[in-house]
C-alpha cells in the first residue's frame, strides 16, 4: 500500500522497530515536538557515522525489493526511555523476509566496509593502555576475482584517517613509531569488526548485504547469468565467497596535549 499509493511521498524514511512501533511513536522527547521529528533529526545528524545505518526511503526500498538483493534497514530500539539507533535489521532479498539483525559492533563493521564514514570511535589497547581512534574520514573499495564463479574472491580495502581521541599512558605522542603503532592497532580493530560482520552474514544470515552479487552483475555480467539463481539460495554461492580484508589507518592529529598520566 505504501509503495502503490500515489499520495504517499517516496522520500518517507523506513525503519524497523524492536517491539511495538507504537511505543516509539508515543515516546516523550524534549528536543523535538514529535517523536518522528526526533528520529529524523538523529538520522540527519548521524548519516555519515560508523554507528548508524544510512536512512532508507520508500522509493529506494521498492528498488531493493525488485532487485531481489539482500539489504539492511535501520533498526530502532526504545530502552528505558532512550532511543538506540546503532543496529540494523537484515532482509533476505530473494524472499523479502527478515532473517536477523546486526549488533552495534556488526553495524560498525558493515559501515566500514560499504560506505564513506566521517564520524565514529574505535577503541583499542596499545601496550596495555586504552586508546580511542576518532575517525575523520574513510574510503572503502571492493574488487573481485571471478575466475572460479562458484568460489568468488572479494577484496575489501579500507583507508581511514583519524585523530587521537581518548588515551592513557605516559608514552609521548611525538614519537613517530608510537603513532604508527596506534594506527596499526586501530586498523586491526576495524579489520576485526568487518570480518565479524562478514562471518555473520555468511554463517548465520546467508544474506549478501555487502553487494557482492550486485558488483558481479555490474562488472561480470556473463558470470552473473550463470550463478544468479543460486547466489543466495539453492547452492548459495555467496556463502562460499572468500573475503580478503585490508585496513590502513593513519593518525593525522594527536590533539591539544602530548601525553597523559598512566592509569
Amino acid at each position: 500500500m505504501f509503495i502503490r499509493d500515489v499520495d504517499m511521498r517516496r522520500g518517507i524514511r523506513v525503519f524497523i522497530a524492536e517491539g511495538k512501533a507504537k511505543d516509539i511513536l508515543e515516546m516523550k522527547t524534549d528536543m523535538e515536538k514529535t517523536p518522528t521529528r526526533f528520529v529524523n533529526m538523529l538520522f540527519q545528524h548521524n548519516n555519515k557515522s560508523i554507528e548508524t545505518i544510512d536512512s532508507l526511503r520508500i522509493g529506494k526500498l521498492q528498488g531493493l525489493m525488485l532487485k531481489e538483493n539482500s539489504y539492511v534497514i535501520p533498526r530502532l530500539k526504545l530502552e528505558k526511555g532512550e532511543l538506540h539507533t546503532n543496529s540494523a535489521a537484515v532482509i533476505h532479498g530473494p524472499d523479502n523476509k527478515l532473517v536477523g539483525r546486526l549488533s552495534a559492533n556488526e553495524t560498525k563493521g558493515y559501515n566500514l566496509a560499504t560506505k564513506k564514514v566521517r564520524e565514529g570511535m574505535i577503541e583499542m589497547n596499545v601496550n596495555g593502555d586504552r586508546m580511542t581512534f576518532k575517525i575523520d574520514d574513510t574510503r572503502s573499495k571492493m574488487t573481485l576475482n571471478v575466475d572460479d564463479p562458484h568460489h568468488v574472491e572479494a577484496y575489501i580495502d579500507v583507508k581511514a584517517d583519524g585523530f587521537l581521541g581518548d588515551m592513557f599512558g605516559s608514552e609521548t605522542m611525538l614519537n613517530s613509531n608510537h603513532l604508527e603503532e596506534i594506527g596499526e592497532k586501530a586498523a586491526d580493530k576495524m579489520e576485526m569488526l568487518i570480518k565479524q560482520t562478514i562471518k555473520k552474514s555468511q554463517k548465520e544470515l546467508h544474506a549478501d548485504i555487502f553487494g557482492v552479487g550486485e558488483a558481479i552483475k555490474r562488472k561480470h555480467y556473463k558470470v552473473w547469468k550463470k550463478i544468479h539463481k543460486d547466489w543466495e539460495r539453492g547452492e548459495n554461492y555467496f556463502d562460499r565467497v572468500t573475503f580478503h580484508v585490508n585496513v590502513e589507518a593513519r593518525m593525522v592529529d594527536i590533539g591539544a596535549i602530548d601525553k597523559t598520566k598512566r592509569k
